[in-house]
């Protein structure tokens, strides 16, 4: 055997092995949901169940709060002891003290530990850390974007698609068929977008009209049922950017030619109100500019075509 035929044996050997893949979920109930918000993150749509969140908050506030008057309890005690060299005396201004007072000298017989400072001091340590992860965990759940209404209707309707161990479709039964019943209740975990007003029309509007007229897609994620059609949103962000970008180089070169053609003075001023109008509404809608941003814009452009509105030979 050749060298040469050895390593195209082994090429072939190495490309064989990086072509294998795990074996997929079968495609059943939840298995079958998890595999769609992984092809599909705009339907990765989860409960952030807010009002348990919240009592569960409230709870631990509540337990650290009783925990806060316990230790003033047992502060205001070791404070008022009556033996003037009592070694709890030196808490409140020495923490080596307070943190060797582990020591059973600390400890007259009877005493229960549990009201001891220390004691106290640690059980609201954990509490406390409980409590500041628990509040961070929750902020930031509530920092995620909530999905988009369209985005919540058609996975609804694709779940009642979802086959469960009799092969009969809408797996959910119980309480875990009102898991996304609630638009308010809900978040998405997909990575946030720079999205602008322009891009979500067309995402949710036109390819609808798209669909129905051409019927043509890039790809059929699911076919029990219902078919859902996908599209890359990588390309509609490229299509409402080359809108965006054609509007913004055009607009001020359209308004400037039809002020050309209107000699008539109050009739280039009626123009030019819709002209603006039309000007703030693409800074709004292709831009997704702030109301502070729209006014800056607006001013600049109607500076501009004051020019020709009163320049009566332009």
């Amino acid at each position: 055997m050749s060298p040469q035929r050895t390593d195209e044996e082994a090429q072939r050997r190495v490309g064989e092995f990086e072509l294998d893949q795990l074996s997929p979920l079968p495609a059943l109930g939840y298995r079958k949901v998890a595999q769609f918000m992984a092809k599909s993150n705009s339907f990765a749509i989860f409960r952030k169940f807010s009002d348990l969140n919240m009592l569960n908050l409230l709870s631990l506030q509540a337990e650290l709060m009783e925990l806060h008057e316990e230790f003033v309890d047992v502060c205001n005690s070791d404070d008022n002891l009556s033996e003037p060299n009592a070694p709890s005396r030196k808490f409140p201004f020495s923490f080596q003290e307070l943190l060797q007072s582990d020591d059973p000298r600390y400890f007259p017989e009877g005493t229960d530990r549990r009201f001891h400072q220390l004691i106290k001091l640690q059980d609201i340590r954990v509490k406390l850390k409980e409590y500041n992860e628990t509040l961070l965990q929750v902020a930031q759940v509530h920092s995620l974007e909530r999905p988009h209404r369209e985005d919540i209707s058609r996975f609804r309707e694709w779940t009642m698609t979802v086959k469960d161990l009799t092969r009969q479709t809408g797996f959910l039964t119980g309480a875990e068929n009102l898991t996304w019943n609630d638009d308010d209740d809900l978040i998405t975990v997909r990575p946030k977008l720079e999205k602008d007003l322009f891009q979500d029309f067309i995402t949710y509007r036109l390819l609808n009209v798209y669909n129905a007229i051409f019927g043509r897609h890039e790809t059929k994620r699911q076919r029990d049922g219902r078919t859902l059609i996908i599209y890359s949103e990588s390309r509609i962000a490229q299509v409402s950017a080359f809108v965006g970008t054609i509007t913004a180089a055009t607009l001020p070169s359209v308004a400037v030619l039809l002020l050309y053609f209107i000699k008539n003075t109050v009739t280039r001023l009626y123009v030019l109100i819709g002209l603006t109008a039309a000007f703030a509404i693409a800074v709004k809608y292709l831009a997704s500019g702030k109301t502070n941003q729209v006014f800056g814009a607006t001013a600049a452009f109607v500076a501009v075509m004051v020019v020709f509105v009163g320049s009566p030979t332009i």
